[in-house]
């Protein structure tokens, strides 16, 4: 444990700094992509077993997730409550939900900021808690020069599967009577579709943001075809949240409070997204692929989408709702076990800590503000 607010505020700071914007080109299945534990960057985080130590899972290279885990890492009403309780808390940044789920599942991370068909998926299949909203935005399909949907037909399409993009790409491939098998769906991450659009690797992609933006920026002939919504959330591990509720609470209320700062004035936007670049770029050496105006821009138009509340909406979780609608569409194709059922999935969608957190709003100091620099 760490004798002092600022050495764990700098233990904290230091384990933000560990994964790269965009992974070296995909050849084809690796081992890591069977077992993340042997992918080269998470195999040397350092999960702890202590019961006062928290993991957290982040996602660097996402907007607005990024900057919300760039802004709840600098808080200091979180880390000193925390500190108060005898916790240390860790960031580990992953580039999938997917893989972020593999250590939740061992027990490695107890918390995760990720989005929604991650979040689904753990929900249906472990006894996850699914807790507050951390994004409403888009993910797109983008190709070289103007398309239609059913011209995606035997093209190579990059994408993250299991991922929110991959769920948007196949909703949409079927509405126009299209399945994957019309497709050649190429596995990569988002940082590499890009580039590969441009080299001529791929014919589309489907990505969340900042991806899209970092190709219309770089490639005059990308094309935004399809936008489909998609959503982050954080999560916990059910046996953290039984075990520590009070820390549970402690870690809602600072990203309600995070997404109450950087609505609140421009200038915390901008922090926060410079925050975001500078972490990628001392470890990359490589400056993000767009500008800070662009990057908050996007920040912005996802950030003030999401309710300050951060409660998930109750008819996103009614039959026919939105995550209703995906739960259903991946049982349909094989992504979920066919026994999998809906209400165990939706009991595990749970607004119960974020309204304890709400109903004592000086308690938990979500409107005071205090982040290092």
């Amino acid at each position: 444990m760490k004798n002092s607010w600022n050495s764990l505020l700098i233990h904290v700071l230091i384990f933000s700094i560990t994964i790269v914007w965009a992974a070296p080109a995909s050849a084809g299945k690796t081992a890591a992509d069977a077992d993340p534990s042997k992918h080269p960057v998470y195999s040397t985080y350092k999960f702890s077993n202590d019961t006062k130590v928290i993991d957290i899972a982040i996602p660097p290279v996402a907007i607005p997730a990024g900057v919300l885990s760039e802004t709840i890492k600098r808080d200091r009403i979180l880390l000193q409550a925390l500190h108060k309780m005898g916790i240390e808390l860790r960031f580990h940044p992953f580039q999938k939900g997917k893989d972020a789920n593999f250590f939740m599942r061992r027990g490695d991370v107890e918390a995760a900021i990720f989005a929604d068909i991650p979040a689904l998926t753990l929900a249906a299949t472990s006894d996850a808690k699914v807790v507050a909203v951390a994004k409403q935005g888009f993910s797109s399909i983008v190709t070289n020069g103007h398309k239609q949907i059913n011209d995606l037909k035997g093209k190579r399409i990059g994408n993250a599967p299991g991922s929110t993009a991959h769920y948007a790409l196949l909703r949409t491939l079927a509405s126009t009577g299209l399945k994957e098998s019309d497709v050649k769906l190429v596995p990569m991450d988002a940082g590499e579709m890009p580039g590969a659009l441009a080299s001529g690797k791929i014919d589309a992609f489907a990505a969340w943001e900042p991806t899209p933006a970092i190709a219309l920026n770089n490639n005059q002939d990308a094309v935004v075809i399809n936008r489909f919504i998609s959503m982050s959330f954080l999560y916990f591990s059910k046996s953290f949240a039984d075990r520590n509720p009070e820390a549970a609470r402690q870690i809602v209320a600072a990203l309600v409070r995070a997404i109450t700062w950087l609505k609140q004035d421009q200038r915390n936007l901008l922090s926060a997204t410079r925050w975001t670049m500078e972490a990628n770029k001392a470890l990359t050496g490589k400056e993000m692929p767009l500008s800070l105006e662009q990057a908050a821009a996007l920040t912005t138009s996802d950030i003030l989408s999401i309710p300050s509340s951060a409660v998930i909406p109750a008819a996103d979780l009614q039959k026919q709702g939105y995550l209703f609608k995906a739960f259903e569409f991946f049982k349909a194709n094989g992504l979920l076990p066919a026994e999998t059922g809906w209400d165990k999935t939706r009991a595990n969608f749970d607004n119960s800590i974020l309204s304890e957190v709400l109903a004592k709003p000086a308690r938990y100091g979500i409107k005071k503000f205090n982040y290092s620099r």
